[in-house]
């Protein structure tokens, strides 16, 4: 969300419809999804989902802490 904020991300809405949609808002409806499964789980607690939600907290958290001379190196566009 840092390092690319402008990403765009092909997702398959359903079996023939792909949208490319801005990446913050697919990440936001994740995290949004991880969080609920992980209080709605009766089964196991949802321990799995909260650590997803958690990795992903740590990796925006790293991503504050490269300085943004680094980030720009491996910053090239890729062909999509």
């Amino acid at each position: 969300m840092w390092i690319f904020p402008r990403a765009r991300v092909r997702t398959l809405v359903t079996l023939f419809i792909v949208v490319r949609l801005p990446a913050n808002v697919l990440i936001g409806f994740w995290f949004c999804y991880q969080v609920f499964l992980s209080i709605f789980e009766a089964s196991a607690g949802g321990v799995a989902y909260w650590a997803h939600a958690g990795g992903f907290i740590f990796g925006l958290l790293m991503a504050l802490l490269i300085p943004r001379r680094a980030r720009d190196v491996g910053s090239t566009r890729i062909g999509y």
